[in-house]
């Protein structure tokens, strides 16, 4: 699957590798198969979800290979290897009276991570570890809940916040890390019969993600053509290693979004867009970062199995002077993985090599159902930067790779499924400059199953 929040070279926080499609748990096309228990009031599932991946990559880094992450050893420009994941479940509900209903969950995760472990050498042979994912309680009176704990949450498709947790060291898993539940969590939502939704939120991220906090309100209205929505985070807390390499406590992000609209006359069309800036200031930094993306995508109705085509841009703001008191590059701040090249955009390019900032990508992306069980498709994006500097290494060009993408992903039964892929990434100028010459590539395995 993909990480959706990696480490950057160098100081490695939020950021990067290699690898693969990623198929993120919550977003598996697979039927639900938990088992449904009531006694008088009190209502419930229970669900087990296994999952697993089998990756080899060739050419890791642009030939420059695989760096483990903890003693700075070089293993080579190849990695093989398997992680492995296990994740038991249980939701209750109960029922006070017609208006009020408590609710709860509680989940845990074991995972491992076998042979040369992940190409972005994060994770080792031997790394896995079992922790808690949900456990988090809450109460609802008529539209209204309130829910704290350990859980997760998204805004909108994810392009801010959808993945409270980095796997890495030894949780292993780091490629197909199932873990996405926040910490610390409130969340006060409104969710009634009209088309108007609202939550207010704290979040707080893992350690390995700097423990920030994100606090703010979300809305979203369901029009006839489509979802608008509008956000407000505040950033906080964030431990004291990551705030000298990446400040962002004080930061303050403005969302606006347009999602699933439609044009009358053209329902084949598929129109989804997205701006936001983070501003504000604190601990002596200023905050310019802006990040925005167009896509549109078009479904072939009346060809047989529907083909769709999408194409989208996307950029994110980069940083040409680190030391000018100003951040404006764009800190991709808890964006997580939601489907095929959203927000891990390219399998390998968006695993280990660029994570959302000082960015500019355009997708081009195609799937045919081949069947109701079988998909076939492909990708390609072309990568720039914005600035002319690779994590603060500077660079000559603004080209730094293309990367190309075929997929099969396959619905085995109504609880089993598995996606293969391989990925290929060409590099530009910038790539060479800061890596090697080789072709970076990635053939990749992923399956679950759920009882």
């Amino acid at each position: 699957m993909g990480n959706s929040n990696r480490l950057w070279p160098s100081f490695f926080k939020n950021i990067s590798g290699v690898t693969l499609t990623a198929i993120a748990v919550t977003q598996l096309p697979i039927a639900k198969a938990e088992y449904n228990f009531t006694y008088g009031d009190l209502s419930g599932s229970t669900s087990v979800l296994v999952g697993g991946a089998a990756l080899s990559t060739k050419g890791v880094n642009f030939g420059l290979g695989q760096i483990d992450y903890r003693s700075g050893e070089n293993h080579g420009d190849r990695a093989d290897w398997f992680e492995t994941f296990i994740k038991p479940k249980l939701e209750l509900k109960y029922d006070l009276n017609d208006s009020v209903k408590f609710f709860s969950g509680l989940s845990f995760i074991t995972t491992h991570t076998s042979g040369d472990g992940d190409a972005g050498g994060y994770t080792r042979g031997g790394d896995g570890r079992t922790s808690w994912e949900d456990l988090y309680l809450g109460a609802q009176y008529k539209d209204l809940s309130i829910s704290a704990g350990r859980q997760s949450y998204v805004i909108g498709n994810g392009f801010i916040i959808a993945d409270g947790h980095l796997g890495m060291l030894d949780e292993g898993t780091y490629w197909g890390d199932p873990r996405r539940a926040f910490e610390d969590t409130i969340i006060l939502r409104y969710a009634g019969k009209s088309a108007f939704s609202a939550e207010a939120f704290t979040v707080t991220t893992d350690k390995h993600m700097g423990h920030q906090k994100l606090s703010g309100i979300n809305m979203d209205y369901n029009s006839t053509y489509g979802k608008l929505g509008a956000a407000y985070i505040h950033v906080s807390d964030t431990d004291s290693n990551f705030q000298r390499t990446a400040p962002k406590n004080g930061m303050n992000v403005y969302d606006f979004r347009l999602m699933s609209m439609k044009l009358p006359g053209i329902d084949d069309l598929t129109l989804d867009a997205e701006y936001a800036v983070q501003r504000g200031s604190g601990e002596g930094v200023e905050f310019k970062g802006n990040a925005w993306y167009a896509q549109a995508a078009y479904t072939f109705s009346a060809l047989p199995a529907t083909p769709q085509i999408t194409y989208r841009y996307a950029a994110f703001s980069g940083d040409d002077d680190a030391t000018d008191g100003k951040r404006e590059s764009w800190d991709p701040l808890a964006k997580g993985y939601m489907e095929r090249g959203a927000w891990v955009i390219g399998d390998i390019t968006g695993n280990y090599l660029l994570n959302n900032s000082n960015e500019v990508v355009g997708m081009w992306k195609a799937a045919f159902p081949i069947t109701p069980e079988v998909t076939l498709g492909a990708a390609y994006y072309d990568f720039d930067l914005d600035k002319r500097n690779y994590y603060g290494t500077a660079v000559s060009s603004k080209e730094f790779a293309d990367e190309a993408a075929i997929f099969a992903d396959l619905t085995l039964t109504k609880n089993a499924y598995i996606t293969l892929s391989y990925n290929q990434v060409k590099p530009k100028t910038a790539a060479k400059e800061v890596f090697g010459d080789k072709d970076f590539s990635a053939f990749q395995v992923y399956a679950t199953y759920l009882f």
